[in-house]
């Protein structure tokens, strides 16, 4: 799915959300515990959704740790932030910050 220049991700969100594949039946496959874990910190650190100062700088450095654990996986995080309520501008922020850490 797509909206206003930023692709919304679904794997990541049938993660998050337990979806259920309505062709197989099969629940989608939930992230391993140490992914979630990555993942929950981000969701706290973008209770601001993710701007300029303390959440993003704490969020960068999350990032960081989740690319150098092999974790970096932009369409499963944003599709896990956007299921966790995070709106479209919180998510266009965190996608931006991924790019600036998967480029260093």
């Amino acid at each position: 799915m797509r909206g206003r220049g930023i692709a919304y991700p679904l794997a990541g969100w049938a993660k998050a959300a337990g979806a259920i594949d309505l062709l197989s039946g099969e629940t989608a496959a939930p992230t391993d515990q140490a992914t979630r874990q990555a993942l929950d910190g981000l969701h706290f650190s973008g209770n601001n959704g993710w701007t300029r100062g303390f959440g993003a700088d704490q969020t960068l450095r999350k990032l960081a740790t989740m690319r150098d654990a092999g974790q970096l996986n932009k369409q499963l995080i944003l599709g896990d932030m956007l299921a966790r309520g995070h709106g479209h501008k919180a998510v266009v922020r965190l996608a931006a910050l991924i790019d600036k850490v998967a480029a260093s």
